[in-house]
C-alpha cells in the first residue's frame, strides 16, 4: 500500500503517482520552482524537505525552505498528528 501520493494538473490533464518509502516532485518554470522530497525518517515518521529552486534554467543552487516532520500522537498526547518544523 502506498504511504505517499502525488497528483499534478496541467494543460494536458491530470497525472498521479504513489510511493511507499519516498516521493520526490519538482514543479518549475524557467527561472523558479519548488521541489518537495518526502520520506519515512529513521523514527518511522513522515518527513518533508521543501526547496526553492532555480527552475529549468538551473543557474544557482536550491534553497532549503524547511524540513517538517509529522508524527502520530498517542492517545495520552491527544489525537491526530503533530507537524514540527526542524532546523532553519
Amino acid at each position: 500500500m502506498a504511504r505517499f501520493y502525488a497528483t499534478i494538473h496541467g494543460e494536458k490533464g491530470k497525472a498521479s503517482r504513489a510511493g511507499a518509502r519516498e516521493m520526490h516532485g519538482h514543479i518549475r518554470g524557467w527561472n523558479i520552482g519548488v521541489r518537495v522530497d518526502l520520506r519515512v525518517n529513521a523514527k518511522g515518521n513522515d518527513e518533508a524537505d521543501i526547496y526553492l529552486t532555480a527552475g529549468s534554467n538551473g543557474s544557482g543552487g536550491d534553497i532549503l525552505l524547511g524540513t517538517w516532520e509529522c508524527q502520530m500522537l498517542n492517545p495520552a498526547e491527544g489525537s491526530g498528528v503533530k507537524h514540527t518544523k526542524k532546523g532553519n
